[in-house]
């Protein structure tokens, strides 16, 4: 069925979905991957390698969706701040940590001394918080840890959503909070530093919006 906005919405599962985030996040991925092959690969001709860096807008639309899709995952049905940890423990946690461990399997892809530790600052999570670590075993896990940041602040942020009963207000909220955060990696100069531009805050203004456009979508509401 279609929404009063003409947005294409199918049950599932006894849910709401809309095909066409799933088609964002396929899209989203694809370019990610295309970006780093391109930026793997020597001698790519200039033009080339300038049109898959469009790859990078491809992080934003996923956090974009995700707020979407999780939203509108909480308004069908409500989840408790352990009940959805839980889920996307089992969805997301667990594949990734056995990815993890397969690759401390292999000898090429951490050259440090400290391997055990690199593997535990993975499963344990604080890989995110210490330079030396986020790039052990791929580059590409900086997302991983900025999603999980992002599920873990997903209840709490339903919550402010909740009390402030404003979109415009919820939207500018988490928009300042992202901007105070771009501000201050300037001022401290760790702008270019991983673990400080890739930090949850750098892109929760989009996951919240996110959660704006889900709601518009779910039951047909205006933006503001």
């Amino acid at each position: 069925m279609k929404n009063p906005h003409g947005i294409t919405i199918q049950k599932k599962a006894g849910t709401r979905y809309v095909p066409i985030i799933n088609l964002l996040k396929g899209f989203s991925i694809f370019t990610i991957v295309l970006m780093h092959l391109v930026q793997m690969t020597p001698k790519m001709p200039h033009i080339i390698s300038s049109l898959a860096s469009i790859g990078g807008t491809g992080v934003h639309v996923f956090f974009l969706c995700s707020g979407i899709g999780l939203y509108m995952s909480h308004l069908n049905k409500p989840l408790t701040f352990i009940g959805f940890i839980k889920k996307r423990f089992l969805k997301i946690y667990i594949p990734y940590a056995i990815i993890v461990l397969i690759s401390a399997c292999l000898p090429w892809m951490y050259t440090g001394k400290d391997r055990i530790l690199a593997v535990f600052s993975h499963l344990f999570l604080f890989k995110m918080f210490f330079s030396q670590y986020e790039n052990s075993f791929g580059i590409q896990f900086w997302f991983i840890s900025t999603i999980i940041q992002l599920y873990f602040l997903f209840i709490p942020i339903t919550h402010i959503k909740k009390q402030l009963k404003n979109n415009l207000l919820f939207f500018l909220l988490f928009l300042f909070i992202s901007i105070f955060w771009w501000v201050y990696c300037y001022f401290i100069g760790k702008s270019n530093v991983r673990i400080y531009n890739s930090f949850c805050l750098q892109y929760i203004w989009e996951f919240a919006l996110g959660f704006i456009i889900g709601e518009y979508l779910y039951n047909g509401k205006k933006f503001f």
